[in-house]
């Protein structure tokens, strides 16, 4: 499952995790995404960084309500 994640962090990820995370292809390098392999990740662990990766995209007031850092 490819997602969006900062480019600045993505290096980071992978090598704390490597057998679930993987960077993109050389053609899709230049993205702000990552490669996850699904059978790795928990169901609450997957939908925390498709929430995050959909948080990048659209505008803050929509995403407000589903991100973690602004809970009370």
């Amino acid at each position: 499952m490819g997602f969006g994640f900062p480019k600045s962090e993505r290096q980071y990820l992978v090598d704390t995790e490597p057998d679930k995370f993987m960077l993109p292809d050389e053609n899709n390098m230049r993205f702000h995404w990552v490669v996850a392999r699904m059978d790795k990740l928990e169901p609450e662990e997957m939908e925390e960084y498709v929430i995050d990766a959909w948080s990048m995209c659209v505008p803050k007031f929509l995403s407000k309500p589903y991100r973690a850092d602004d809970e009370p």
